[in-house]
């Protein structure tokens, strides 16, 4: 084989490997494409799925929390409600006291409820001996009352019983005596009648006509959310 034979078998073998690189090179940057198209393609689907994801999310939390602030404004309106009624119907057990002030005005009449309040206090303590609080400016009427709830209480013993009955009253003992009648300041007061006491203020009947109110109140409460209210509370 000549010099030229030489030649061109070196030149047709380095023509082919520089095509078997030329061809491998593209095969390579083939697969790369392909596979950086293929990962960029992945990588969309999932940023796709993680924003879907992400605003499904974002959607039940709206979602959750348009349900809490709901919650918390019919709560809110309930107690609202619930307190504004409590204020109406505490004000008819106010408008019932101021009602009886009037009646407290005829003394005549005032001082008979006051002496069945007594009977009626000496029934129930069944006690000897019993201190009779009152109001400061019920003292004569009381005062009057008492002297006709004391023979008046024994009568009726006797009559329920056939014992005889004894029956020591004192009035206002060391200068106690119940709060005054309401003046619209708010202040402790008392609309009228009498409280018992026994054994030293360990026993203790509450007879006056703020109890007696209270008492009614509860046993009509019923009647009263009815009539204030067209729903029950």
């Amino acid at each position: 084989m000549n010099e030229d034979d030489k030649n061109k078998r070196i030149a047709q073998m380095c023509n082919f490997i520089i095509q078997e690189a030329k061809e491998k090179v593209n095969e390579i940057k083939l697969k790369t494409d392909n596979d950086f198209a293929l990962e960029k393609q992945m990588m969309v689907h999932n940023a796709k799925l993680k924003m879907q994801q992400d605003f499904k999310q974002m959607e039940k939390d709206i979602e959750t929390q348009k349900r809490i602030v709901k919650a918390k404004a019919e709560g809110s309106n309930r107690v609202k409600l619930m307190n504004e009624r409590e204020l109406l119907i505490q004000s008819v057990k106010d408008e019932a006291i101021v009602a009886l002030l009037p009646a407290t005005s005829d003394k005549k009449k005032y001082q008979e409820v006051l002496k069945q309040l007594i009977i009626q206090g000496l029934v129930k303590i069944n006690e000897s001996n019993v201190q009779i609080l009152c109001r400061e400016c019920d003292v004569p009427l009381v005062k009057s009352a008492m002297i006709e709830a004391s023979p008046g209480y024994i009568k009726l013993i006797k009559e329920a019983t056939g014992a005889t009955a004894t029956c020591n009253l004192t009035l206002n003992p060391d200068g106690q005596c119940l709060p005054p009648p309401p003046d619209g300041s708010g202040a402790k007061s008392c609309a009228g009648g009498v409280k018992l006491l026994a054994h030293g203020g360990r026993l203790i009947l509450d007879n006056t006509l703020d109890s007696r109110i209270e008492i009614a109140y509860e046993q009509l409460m019923p009647s009263i959310r009815s009539i204030l209210f067209s729903t029950k509370v």
